[in-house]
């Protein structure tokens, strides 16, 4: 048996469309809460696009940049 990851927040490449409508936290917006409204699936890395519910704005946001809340 491997070793289980610990889970320290940050989303997986396995969420994709799961994210979609969480909750989320953007590690560069302390004190905010967002929610995933959709993503887009690159070559080599997840945008997600997520409201801001404090600034009223939506961000594209790279999945290393995101916590689940």
């Amino acid at each position: 048996m491997g070793q289980r990851r610990k889970n320290d927040g940050v989303l997986s490449c396995a969420f994709g469309e799961r994210v979609i409508g969480q909750l989320v936290k953007c590690k560069w917006l302390d004190w905010s809460v967002c929610i995933a409204l959709e993503y887009e699936a690159r070559a080599f890395y997840k945008i997600y696009k997520v409201y801001d519910f404090i600034a009223d704005e939506y961000y594209w946001v790279d999945e290393e940049d995101l916590e689940k809340v």
